[in-house]
């Protein structure tokens, strides 16, 4: 008699259980995954990107270490405006020539004196590009001026200085290859990224600048500035705008990276801390024919001044940190000139 033999096997229950608790490994895996992915992400963009934000680091300490006095912008805070006019751009160039230049000369003596001729520089900072120049951009125009009193700097001039503006930014970083996927964007301010609602209300994916989300204003003088640049990026092609400014704040679509450059002004800080009065020479006020050395009228630690706009008593002498806005929004303009560049 053949004896019967029992198959063992899985019960459907059984199945079905194995097959749950794997759906749920899974889902926990790929959970576990994503944030994984965002950091690597994020570190494969700083790395290819440190490059970048060094060499605009360079350039940016280039122009300005050396330079003699410093006014800083970022838009127009008159009028909320993102980029200022050459009109407006006009005016405070002079404000600039006149608050330290005025009356100028060149001379060592009283029968060797001429009027003054120097170059304010413009360095401006592109959050919002132009016809000309790509957003993340930083431009330099050159803005030649006479140092007598009467002699404004106009509208006129702007436009001509533009025409001649050097970007120094390398087109390589705009160009329409790997570098071209990135944005770079700058404000005033350093902070630290967090995640941050998108447009659209999004809740993933995008991150913001702390100081930027909470309407930081700052405190800063020519001993403790500093810019953010927050960088985007990606290996493929984006899906969707790189930034987007929602509410009162400016959010990066992830993967993206942030820098953070400090403006040293070597020069104006080792004068400051030695107190030592600038070696220029202005016209004698009553009118003879000496020259006075500019002692007074220029002081030392009214150097480096922020939105600055008109000429009165408060500019003189002013040692306090001046209040600073930070918008991504808004361009930035850097107004200064090199006291080597003076002539007759």
């Amino acid at each position: 008699m053949k004896k019967s033999r029992r198959l063992s096997g899985f019960t459907l229950i059984e199945m079905i259980i194995v097959m749950a608790l794997f759906t749920m490994l899974l889902l926990a895996a790929f959970m576990l995954y994503q944030p994984v992915a965002r950091i690597f992400k994020r570190t494969s963009v700083s790395e290819r990107t440190y490059s970048y934000t060094n060499n605009i680091e360079n350039i940016i300490h280039g122009q300005l270490n050396d330079a003699d006095n410093v006014w800083v912008y970022a838009g127009n805070s008159l009028t909320g405006a993102g980029q200022l006019t050459n009109d407006q751009l006009a005016e405070r160039c002079t404000a600039f020539k006149n608050n330290y230049y005025k009356d100028m000369i060149i001379g060592t003596g009283a029968n060797s004196q001429e009027p003054a001729k120097g170059t304010i520089h413009i360095m401006h900072v592109l959050n919002n590009g132009t016809a000309s120049f790509p957003s993340g951009q930083i431009v330099v125009s050159d803005v030649p001026f006479d140092c007598a009193e009467t002699a404004n700097i106009s509208e006129l001039d702007i436009d001509a200085a533009e025409t001649g503006a050097t970007s120094i930014l390398p087109d390589a970083y705009f160009a329409a290859n790997d570098a071209g996927r990135y944005t770079f964007n700058y404000c005033l301010g350093t902070g630290t990224l967090q995640s941050a609602v998108g447009p659209g209300g999004s809740t993933d994916g995008y991150r913001a600048l702390d100081i930027d989300m909470n309407a930081d204003t700052l405190a800063f003088n020519s001993q403790n500035l500093s810019m953010s640049v927050v960088v985007t990026g990606d290996t493929v092609t984006p899906s969707g705008a790189a930034f987007a400014d929602v509410s009162n704040y400016r959010a990066f679509r992830e993967p993206c990276s942030i820098s953070s450059i400090s403006l040293p002004f070597a020069r104006l800080n080792s004068v400051e801390r030695g107190h030592q009065p600038r070696a220029f020479h202005h016209a004698n006020p009553t009118g003879t024919s000496a020259f006075i050395l500019d002692t007074a009228n220029i002081t030392i630690m009214d150097s480096v001044q922020y939105d600055r706009y008109t000429i009165d008593m408060s500019v003189q002498g002013r040692t306090d940190p001046t209040d600073v806005s930070v918008d991504f929004a808004k361009d930035i303009y850097f107004i200064y000139a090199y006291e080597e560049e003076f002539h007759a």
